[in-house]
């Protein structure tokens, strides 16, 4: 299990209310392997856990994997290594 960390920002020229925040695992392929977040959220700081498994509970093999984060104003995509 990994713990990621993200943070959900707001703009600056509008009322600080929920904003639609998605998190996805993806495996090199570009493949989506599972859904961690796909909610309004309020902006802050948050952590999300992943456990090594795909959308039906399967665990997925070692190797690169990446996140993204998304909101309406922001992407990021960042790498992970999954070891077993």
């Amino acid at each position: 299990t990994t713990t990621i960390p993200f943070l959900v920002g707001g703009s600056r020229f509008l009322v600080h209310g929920p904003v639609h925040t998605t998190l996805k695992i993806y495996n090199i392929l570009g493949q989506k392997v599972r859904t961690l977040v796909d909610e309004e959220r309020l902006p802050g700081s948050y952590e999300v856990s992943w456990d090594g498994k795909d959308e039906k509970g399967k665990e997925v093999s070692s190797g690169i994997y990446f996140y993204q984060l998304k909101t309406k104003e922001y992407t990021e995509t960042r790498k992970m290594a999954l070891l077993r």
